[in-house]
């Protein structure tokens, strides 16, 4: 089945999104020098691996970007981040330490280690709340208190140990409560957590309205992400909207450096817009209700605007530290790019709640974006030419609709729009069309090239003494050029986009792969184990019965497969033992509470009759006095006393 070359369906492009754009929506995307400190910050496996596979994206450095719609309109997207000076303003700090089961073995030690060095940065002037976050949050001062008091909440915070689930909005909203509105002071509230909120779910509408609750109260939030599994939305999404920032653990961080970024984070100038105005050819932008800007970080903003202008110009209104200020921003916009299609989406996307702003930040949103709208263009393509290799015309001419939808200046889509709709009309017979693209795939089966042997498109004759032309590496789309399909009937197909096709399935299937292996990695019960086992057994046969890799790349992915099963047969037997064991231990106490129940009864029924028998004595009535004795010594010799 060679023709599943062209193929790249089967795996749901979401899966491979989330390992390709997870670590561009964790924190600081500039990487931080090393500090020499020694460090007693413990990461997490995954924090690791997020350190060592962050990058930087084409976005980080491009403030502005433009893209021109096949019908002539504008649409750009800006990073805002204005150079606005530091606060020297007294702080107000809430310190918000996540207590909950996820930060067991070593994530709140390290969360307590980070809270102890930004205590002791803090000056005399400063006032700070310490609070354990859990099923309750608990505040361990009284009210917001100086550093002293502080240090002693902190001794109390020392001897918590991680249980239960977090109860976020509750824990923020009772941490925003202790701010007064007004003052010289600034107002932040610290999360040293993962963000989970198992205990009170946030939903987006929650997480909008708590965001927009602490930029009413001019309260900005921090969060520190810590943990071995995180929730990116409540962390990302609370901190941007409110006009605050993640911070980033990195590896080899000491906690005095951590407390550095968070105090620098703290200080750093917060700008609260409350009007804009569009300059010259601006027609609109995305949210028109702009959330806090701040200067070490940008905010997207998105639109619409004429073709002719160079340059984005934003007039607002707003306020710094308390303070009436007008701010003007201009971004440069170079020119509008093909590869910035993703923008369209964008824009279409936001048009729905136009006054919400990004829950990232502007560089890793636009990354976001733009990698998924990627992965959905070349998915609908993949399964536009699976399609057509399974004689499907009519699938295909949607599909190849589709991702001409997505990014309508793609020539691929464009091309297989047309050549699906030649097959569907039956211009181009199916016999032809599979016998060509049989040719292809034998193309791309030699890495050095064609085939000596395949089939090549016809060639004008050269000229006497002149040398043979080599072979072009690429086969023509019918029509290209305006002509009919070549008599030989090659088709429409190019040979580097289908390896890019190939390449793109190819990670998806690992992408699945690895989903499936850290599946089996979680697995803590006997029931988590066998359906571990399960998927993966059923993704190993999908990858031996599956034409479409090549061995190479086949292999060491059956090996990890294979590898992953012994060790989950393994840990599944040593399960079953433990839950053997746990189920006579269980029996045993049900057993042994049985018997204390029996006991107890008895015994109850021995003081009921003592009462009665004493009753009876009292009124001097000795004969049934008698009789309740004789039932009491019965009762003490069935009972063996």
């Amino acid at each position: 089945m060679k023709n599943y070359r062209l193929m790249a369906a089967g795996v749901s492009f979401v899966s491979l999104a989330a390992a390709v754009l997870g670590v561009r929506v964790w924190g600081d995307s500039r990487k931080p020098k090393r500090d020499d400190r020694p460090s007693v910050v413990a990461l997490s496996a995954q924090q690791q691996r997020q350190e060592e596979e962050q990058g930087v994206s084409r976005f980080t450095q491009q403030m502005g970007l433009g893209y021109r719609t096949v019908t002539g309109e504008g649409l750009f997207a800006v990073q805002l981040q204005p150079e606005l000076p530091e606060t020297k303003q007294a702080r107000d700090i809430a310190l918000l330490v996540d207590t909950s089961a996820s930060q067991a073995v070593g994530p709140l030690t390290s969360s307590i280690e980070i809270v102890r060095s930004l205590i002791g940065q803090c000056g005399p002037e400063d006032r700070i709340s310490l609070w354990s976050v859990s099923n309750e949050p608990v505040q361990l001062t009284r009210g917001l208190v100086d550093v002293t008091g502080a240090k002693e909440a902190l001794a109390q915070l020392e001897k918590d140990y991680p249980s239960g689930a977090t109860n976020l909005p509750k824990a923020l909203s009772s941490a925003s409560e202790l701010f007064q509105a007004g003052g010289n002071r600034s107002r932040s509230i610290i999360l040293l957590g993962d963000g989970l909120s198992l205990a009170n779910p946030l939903e987006t509408e929650d997480r909008v309205q708590a965001a927009a609750d602490l930029v009413a109260k001019r309260v900005v939030m921090i969060a520190v992400p810590m943990g071995p599994r995180m929730d990116p939305l409540n962390l990302h999404g609370l901190a941007t909207a409110s006009g605050g920032r993640c911070v980033r653990v990195n590896d080899g961080d000491a906690p005095a450096a951590v407390a550095e970024r968070l105090r620098a984070a703290v200080d750093a100038g917060v700008y609260y817009p409350t009007s804009i105005k569009l300059g010259e050819g601006v027609l609109e932008v995305y949210p028109n209700k702009l959330p806090p800007l701040r200067s070490d970080a940008p905010t997207l903003v998105v639109g619409r605007l004429n073709p002719g202008v160079k340059a984005v110009n934003l007039e607002l209104e707003g306020t710094l530290a308390g303070v009436a200020k007008p701010l003007s921003q201009t971004r440069e916009i170079p020119g509008f790019d093909l590869e910035n299609f993703f923008l369209s989406q964008m824009i279409t996307d936001w048009k729905a709640n136009p006054d919400r702003p990004a829950l990232v930040q502007a560089d890793r949103a636009l990354a976001l974006a733009s990698t998924q709208s990627y992965l959905n263009r070349e998915e609908c393509l993949a399964r536009a030419n699976w399609a057509m290799t399974t004689g499907k015309p009519e699938s295909a001419l949607r599909l190849y609709d589709q991702a001409a939808r997505i990014d309508p200046t793609n020539l691929e889509a464009r091309r297989g729009f047309d050549l699906a709709r030649q097959v569907n009309d039956g211009k181009l017979p199916r016999a032809m069309l599979m016998k060509q693209l049989g040719q292809i795939n034998a193309q791309i089966e030699n890495q050095e090239g064609a085939p000596k042997d395949a089939p090549a498109a016809a060639q004008p004759a050269p000229a006497a003494g002149q040398p043979v032309p080599a072979q072009p590496d690429r086969v023509r789309l019918p029509g290209a050029d305006g002509n009919a399909p070549p008599r030989d009937g090659i088709v429409g197909a190019d040979i580097d986009q289908v390896r890019k096709l190939n390449q793109v399935y190819l990670q998806k299937r690992e992408a699945e792969v690895r989903r499936s292996l850290a599946e089996g990695s979680r697995a803590a019960t006997v029931d988590e184990v066998n359906a571990a086992k399960e998927n993966l057994k059923q993704e190993l046969r999908s990858l031996e019965n599956d034409g479409s890799i090549a061995n190479t790349k086949k292999q060491p992915l059956i090996g990890q497969i294979q590898s992953r099963l012994q060790e989950l047969d393994k840990r599944g037997k040593v399960f079953e033992r433990e839950e053997r064991e746990r189920q006579l231990v269980q029996v045993s106490l049900e057993e042994r509470r049985k018997d204390e129940r029996s006991i107890a009864a008895q015994q109850d029924r021995i003081k009921e009759r003592l009462r009665q028998y004493a009753a009876l004595m009292n009124q001097a009535r000795e004969d049934l006095a008698q009789k309740q004795a004789q039932s009491i010594r019965q009762d003490l010799v069935n009972q063996g006393e």
